[in-house]
């Protein structure tokens, strides 16, 4: 069985477009793990997640903060525009 960190990872390097949205990285893990559980409808997903059958969001969450943070080739756009508006605010407040 995969480490939570090893599922981001791994879908990271896949598209591009779970760098940006949580949303998405979350449901694709949830769809995966969900596979192999018995069941077919909303219901019976929902019911998964309340029993602990599936990975916390906020599991997949902080891995993929984790995961980004020291592995620079799989940030996002959204993570380098919000570290560099960051540091030309603390230019202009160290600088005035």
């Amino acid at each position: 069985m995969k480490l939570v960190k090893d599922k981001v990872i791994e879908l990271l390097k896949l598209d591009v477009r779970y760098r940006d949205d949580d949303n998405k990285l979350i449901a694709r893990i949830w769809h995966e793990e969900f596979q192999f559980l018995e069941g077919d409808s909303a219901m019976d997903l929902l019911k998964a997640l309340a029993l602990g059958q599936l990975t916390s969001s906020e599991s997949i969450r902080r891995s993929r903060q984790k995961v980004q943070e020291e592995h620079r080739e799989l940030r996002g756009l959204k993570y380098r525009n919000r570290h560099e508006e960051a540091e030309e605010f603390k230019k202009q407040l160290f600088n005035n």
